[in-house]
C-alpha cells in the first residue's frame, strides 16, 4: 500500500484531496507533495503505515523511460568499465 493509497482510504483526507484537486484524474505524485505540505503530521503517519507494507516511495516507482534507460546504461558502464559499445551510448544520449 502507497501512501497516496492511505491518503485515500482515509475518508476525511481524501474529502480534503477531491476539493482541492476535483474529481478529475489524480496524479498521485502531486497529491502527496501537497499532502505534505497541508497536512505534515498526518502524512508522516500515513507514511510510517505505509512503510510498515514495505512499499517503495512513489517516486522511485514513477520513473519516465528517458530516466530508466540512462539507470540502465550508467549500470552496463559500470559492470565493464571498458566496454566501448556502453559508453558511446552515453555518449550518444548526451548529445542529444
Amino acid at each position: 500500500m502507497t501512501v497516496y493509497e492511505k491518503i485515500m482510504s482515509h475518508p476525511e483526507s481524501k474529502k480534503e484531496v477531491l476539493i482541492k484537486f476535483g474529481f478529475w484524474q489524480l496524479s498521485p505524485i502531486k497529491v502527496e507533495k501537497w499532502f505534505k505540505s497541508y497536512n505534515p503530521p498526518k502524512y508522516y503517519e500515513f507514511r510510517k503505515a505505509a512503510n510498515n507494507y514495505k512499499v517503495t516511495d512513489l517516486h522511485t516507482q514513477a520513473m519516465t523511460k528517458e530516466q530508466r534507460t540512462r539507470l540502465l546504461n550508467l549500470e552496463e558502464v559500470f559492470k565493464d568499465r571498458y566496454s566501448k559499445k556502453a559508453l558511446l551510448k552515453i555518449a550518444e544520449q548526451n548529445t542529444k
